[in-house]
């Protein structure tokens, strides 16, 4: 899943996140208010454009509970404003939903910024 995540930011694909959120998936960014549902988690990254590139999500820990599981990643990224480049990092925590069909789809997602 982190593979396909990072593939639609460094792509600028939002559409590509659509598939990889329930359909009350809950987006938690910092500094703006939390989004639900998949078009408005795609509305809130395709907003940014292209200002994120050369993400990188890299899994620390997955703690599965049932038909659920807690993921905590570590990602990296570069960051464009007004045509300047820098790198960020930071957190994120997941909570994953398995699906009837056996796929697992964000329900929850908050990062932060190092």
């Amino acid at each position: 899943m982190a593979a396909k995540w990072d593939a639609a930011i460094n792509n600028a694909d939002f559409d590509a996140l659509l598939p990889l959120y329930t359909a009350d998936g809950r987006l938690m960014p910092p500094g703006a208010q939390p989004v639900t549902g998949p078009l408005a988690i795609r509305d809130f990254f395709a907003g940014r454009g292209r200002s994120v590139g050369n993400h990188k999500v890299e899994l620390v820990d997955v703690l599965p509970i049932g038909n659920y599981a807690y993921t905590t990643s570590h990602f990296t990224a570069t960051l464009v404003v007004n045509e300047k480049a820098a790198p960020i990092s930071g957190s994120t925590v997941r909570l994953l939903e398995r699906q009837p069909d056996g796929q697992w789809k964000i329900k929850s997602h908050i990062f932060v910024r190092e």
